[in-house]
């Protein structure tokens, strides 16, 4: 009797449980078709932030991309298209955003997330031929220059410059110059001001 009891308050636990469970389902697990159930609205590391006023994107393991409209106090995970590890975002408005991550994924966002596209080829040689990271689990970060949003920077080991919005990238210095580039901060008022940061020490220029 005392288990026919029990039995009775566990079933009748789980039912109020599912009743009283969010409504709204979690974000998508990469591109795998799964949904995200506890926690919410996901549960895979991040790895990198970038806000545009209230506005900001987070970026992580296995194609997490977050959004929020709030300034982070509330998330909503978003649809990469991609499992791949994204490891750095930039947003030059509150609805342009790139994301970078492993095997050479470059993903676009022009309507504050509602759908990304990835930018390079699927032979990821938006590079000189090249794949677009290299060591990517170690660099693999994004800079967009705060005018112009078609102009993205790879600080990847060696300084990168994109004028097409990632389509294609080329070196501003030869890697004996300028090597293991690491972080890339640009003057919000003015493009023609960096500070690059590398293993030799940081670097200044006042002309791109």
């Amino acid at each position: 009797m005392r288990r026919r009891a029990l039995a009775a308050a566990f079933a009748a636990g789980v039912v109020s449980a599912c009743v009283a469970a969010p409504t709204h389902p979690g974000g998508p697990v990469g591109a795998s078709g799964w949904q995200w159930g506890n926690p919410l609205p996901q549960g895979n590391t991040v790895a990198a932030l970038s806000f545009a006023g209230l506005n900001g994107y987070a970026v992580g393991e296995f194609g997490t991309i977050l959004a929020t409209a709030d300034g982070g106090t509330t998330w909503s995970a978003q649809t990469p298209g991609t499992t791949n590890q994204l490891n750095g975002v930039a947003c030059t408005s509150t609805s342009a955003c790139r994301a970078v991550g492993l095997s050479g994924t470059i993903l676009t966002t022009a309507n504050g997330g509602a759908t990304w596209t990835r930018v390079n080829d699927a032979n990821n040689k938006s590079i000189d031929g090249m794949g677009p990271h290299w060591r990517p689990f170690y660099f693999s970060k994004v800079t967009a220059d705060p005018v112009d949003s078609n102009t993205l920077y790879l600080p990847n080991g060696v300084l990168y410059r994109s004028t097409d919005g990632g389509k294609h990238f080329k070196q501003v210095q030869p890697y004996d110059n300028l090597w293991d580039t690491h972080a890339l901060w640009i003057a919000p008022d003015d493009p023609n001001r960096m500070i690059v940061a590398a293993d030799q020490g940081a670097r200044i220029s006042v002309n791109r």
